[in-house]
């Protein structure tokens, strides 16, 4: 601050006006010059390389270790020893950020590899890693079982390749909890645990958790255990819904498909099916319509949208400016599927899953194709 006073001292003195201007990092060489020197033991995977990986499996988000001077992206972190400056690093520490919903460049330094496949296993995250191939590394094992692709340096698909994309969920609040008292007692049973958690969509994964824990409520409620479950406490489980009047007879498969799958997970016969349940949700069906049950939906108002247009608009110079690239897209992406899907009278998710080349804007048109409506 004693050095900004004595500035503006002198530009007054002299009456000097200044006027700022903003120079995007990769153009202010001269004066980031000492920021972006290369620190001892620093070094890179070849850009022509690192381009090709992306193209193979996709665009990264961040470089998890990475330094000024070696940084293959926009966002990265760089080690907490770090002694030099931090230039434009978006944060210290890659072990103490949040790894979740990123696609990471993962090239540590061979020693942090056990503490690199810890994160990923804990995280719910898709990750290229480049480490050596060394073919008797204790570790080599667990990347090995939690990878799904791999390239070795010399561009030919191997055994214990150096490059591993991985993703795995995690099995918290899914069927597979039952299963984990008994198969994480053997080596790869953890692992084949968050392995089948990450079969299903991520979306479909969601609306079981949810439907499975409700449902578990319900038992716990009546100090009964929902797994396995019989047939009779599914009967009464659907007589608890249509008590509460908030689900729809024809809404009640999501419920059933959970309790279904869950006990198929874990080697059970599915308790939601049959005669007795096939009467219980005709029954629902009929006694709804008597009731002449409405869907209790509205649709958004005009105006409603005309704000978000307005605010997105309104607000594009200043997330511009704010905010990374990446972070501006994705928010403009928002305000534009809200809108989108207003003009269509879309479902809900009806613009969550847009491609490119599923809409377009012309001179006298908006069109919108809807090419996978099941499959959101």
């Amino acid at each position: 601050m004693a050095e900004l006073r004595t500035l503006w001292r002198l530009l007054h003195a002299y009456d000097i006006a200044l006027h700022p201007v903003y120079i995007r990092s990769a153009a202010n060489r001269i004066a980031d010059a000492a920021s972006r020197m290369a620190a001892h033991r620093d070094y890179t995977l070849a850009r022509p390389h690192f381009e090709r990986l992306q193209r193979r499996w996709g665009w990264c988000t961040v470089d998890a270790f990475a330094s000024p001077a070696t940084a293959q992206l926009p966002r990265y972190w760089v080690p907490a020893h770090h002694t030099l400056d931090y230039g434009g690093a978006e944060a210290v520490d890659a072990f103490a950020q949040a790894w979740d919903d990123e696609f990471l460049w993962v090239h540590p330094p061979p020693s942090l590899v056990p503490h690199v496949l810890q994160m990923l296993q804990r995280s719910r995250c898709l990750a290229m890693v480049c480490i050596p191939a060394w073919r008797t590394a204790p570790w080599l094992g667990t990347l090995a079982a939690i990878s799904t692709d791999s390239l070795a340096s010399g561009g030919v698909p191997g055994k214990h390749p150096p490059h591993h994309v991985l993703r795995l969920r995690r099995a918290d609040g899914t069927a597979f909890e039952h299963l984990r008292p008994v198969v994480s007692r053997w080596k790869g049973g953890e692992t084949a645990v968050r392995l089948a958690a990450t079969a299903l969509e991520s979306s479909t994964a969601r609306s079981y958790g949810r439907h499975w824990l409700a449902f578990c409520e319900w038992c716990a409620a009546h100090d009964l255990d929902p797994m396995p479950a019989t047939q009779r406490m599914v009967f009464a489980y659907i007589g608890f819904l249509a008590e509460k009047g908030t689900v729809a007879a024809d809404s009640l498969q999501p419920y059933l498909s959970a309790i279904n799958s869950a006990h198929a997970d874990c080697g059970y016969d599915r308790p939601a099916l049959g005669h007795l349940i096939a009467r219980a949700r005709q029954g629902m069906r009929r006694a709804q319509a008597l009731a002449a049950t409405r869907d209790t939906r509205v649709p958004l108002p005009a105006e409603a949208v005309l704000r978000v247009l307005r605010h997105a608009c309104a607000s594009a110079r200043a997330w511009r400016r704010d905010l990374s690239a990446a972070a501006c897209a994705h928010l403009l992406r928002g305000a534009y599927a809200v809108c989108l899907s207003f003009l269509f009278f879309g479902r809900q998710d009806s613009c969550v899953a847009l491609r490119t080349h599923d809409h377009g804007i012309q001179p006298d048109a908006i069109w919108l194709r809807l090419t996978r409506p099941w499959s959101w």
